[in-house]
């Protein structure tokens, strides 16, 4: 009798067991296909409309280099492709290819928080980067010192590597006719996506021919976690964001500044004093400015390191900036700019043009626009300034504030240029870039608030900022580390 009361209980016990797993499976795979999951036409064209209006409200020149007409195109033509429904990627991948009408490299996708989902789903990192080098890959790169440098990439777990780089090319981004920056950022973008297209695992099949051989070679390759990647990157990686090298007998100083927004501008302000310090006390015959990779960052910062090589001293940079204020973009100054911040600049610096003109573009009502001129260039210790022979060095990653930098290099004629073409042309770029989710699909993106010119013409010509001494890296150079611009510069100079 006893037995026969205790089946109930276990076939009870059981029938939870069963219905939890069973509910935790569930939940597993709905969180699983997320990403994978097809997103109603209907709610993907909802989303499209709604950004279509917001590049209107927020955008304040977006008909420079294409036409309302053209933009309407674009985005009837995303309306089609979309109708029968796509999934979260695909969608990124149409609305990416949508913005690049307005060839704009500040109003995009919002690569870090793009690929949010994927990590958050438990989607594990390859740890290499690549280089497309005559419609071909090549490993330029490995965090984990693998995969042999120079190496023509195949593919991972199966999937053509050409192939992944094309559909994560729809993410991409180009200003202009700037078509070299747009093969640039895709290759920093493959690092990251290509986890995405390729069913990246805890152990992945890179197949890879090296360099001067014929037969493909497979590797077996990890996958991680981005915290485990950060974690590793933070105790290996001793590359300095800013840095100076002058050769024993002073004849050439190469400056590097690997980014205009890294941590304070306190610290930054303080290498520049140093490092032209350095550059009087050796009596440098030659400068060259590396700005490669420097995607941008904070205006005045770049500002600060032109005028400390401007011979001429009178030409303010920016020329002028256009605004336009909406309710995203006024929430962007209110948690980027407090009222504390406005206050001290307005009673303690009330008196400078940068400050009257950045208050001025703050405190526009919702739904106007205005042009703010600048007339002072950037003020630093004369006894600092460098007046001798300058080079930059630049690629297709030299994006938004160091695009006004080598434009502003380019019209003074202050010396030669080295390597590829910028990510935009020598008239200015767009900038603080307002951030958008979009509320059916998710979608995290970027739409530009502001305008920099370089000039008060108000042109916009398209071809980007291009080299003096066009040089890009072979596949070789990838295998021998040989630092293509480096190279050029001191067989320039004759050293």
């Amino acid at each position: 009798m006893q037995e026969m009361q205790q089946y109930p209980v276990l076939n009870l016990m059981r029938i939870k067991l069963i219905v939890l797993v069973f509910l935790f499976a569930a939940k597993a795979a709905d969180s699983q296909s997320l990403q994978d999951s097809v997103i109603p036409g209907e709610k993907l064209i909802e989303d499209l409309h709604h950004l279509r209006s917001k590049i209107d409200e927020i955008h304040p020149s977006p008909y420079i280099y294409c036409t309302r007409v053209q933009l309407d195109t674009a985005f009837a033509m995303a309306e089609r492709e979309v109708a029968d429904g796509q999934t979260y990627y695909a969608f990124a991948g149409t609305v990416g290819k949508t913005l690049r009408t307005l060839r704009d490299s500040h109003t995009t996708l919002n690569f870090p928080a793009l690929i949010g989902l994927y990590l958050r789903e438990g989607g594990l990192l390859l740890d290499f980067g690549i280089r497309s080098i005559d419609d071909k890959l090549y490993i330029s790169d490995d965090g984990q010192f693998l995969l042999p440098r120079g190496a023509e990439l195949i593919s991972i777990n199966d999937y053509s590597a050409k192939e992944v780089h094309r559909r994560i090319g729809d993410f991409s981004i180009y200003e202009g006719h700037s078509i070299t920056a747009f093969r640039r950022i895709n290759d920093v973008l493959f690092r990251r996506f290509c986890a995405v297209f390729s069913d990246v695992k805890r152990e992945n099949i890179i197949k890879l021919i090296r360099p001067g051989e014929r037969d493909t070679l497979s590797i077996v390759y990890p996958g991680n976690t981005w915290k485990t990647l950060r974690k590793q990157h933070k105790k290996h990686d001793k590359e300095q964001v800013y840095d100076l090298e002058i050769n024993k007998g002073g004849r050439y100083a190469i400056l590097r500044i690997g980014s205009f927004s890294y941590k304070g501008q306190g610290r930054f302000d303080r290498f520049l004093k140093r490092s032209f310090r350095k550059i009087r006390r050796h009596d440098v015959d030659w400068l060259a400015i590396d700005l490669r990779d420097n995607t941008g960052g904070k205006s005045n910062r770049m500002e600060r390191l032109f005028a400390y090589i401007d011979r001429v001293h009178e030409r303010p940079v920016p020329a002028n900036v256009i605004g336009r204020q909406s309710h995203d973009s006024e929430e962007r100054y209110r948690q980027t700019f407090k009222r504390w911040n406005r206050w001290v600049l307005r009673n303690f610096r009330g008196k400078d043009e940068d400050v009257i003109n950045y208050l001025r573009l703050t405190e526009l009502p919702v739904g106007a626009q205005d042009t703010v001129y600048f007339k002072e260039p950037e003020p630093v210790n004369e006894k600092l300034t460098y007046d001798r022979q300058c080079a930059l060095f630049v690629n297709g990653l030299t994006g938004s504030a160091s695009v006004n930098f080598a434009g502003m290099f380019k019209l003074t004629e202050r010396g030669p240029i080295i390597g590829e073409a910028c990510l935009g042309p020598i008239s200015g770029t767009w900038g603080n870039a307002v951030m958008l989710k979009l509320k059916e699909s998710g979608l995290p993106v970027l739409v530009a608030s502001i305008r920099f010119n370089n000039l008060n013409n108000f042109e916009y010509p398209q071809t980007p900022v291009l080299p003096d001494v066009p040089v890009s890296p072979t596949p070789q150079d990838l295998k021998d580390y040989t630092d293509v611009c480096r190279k050029a510069f001191l067989e320039m100079v004759g050293h």
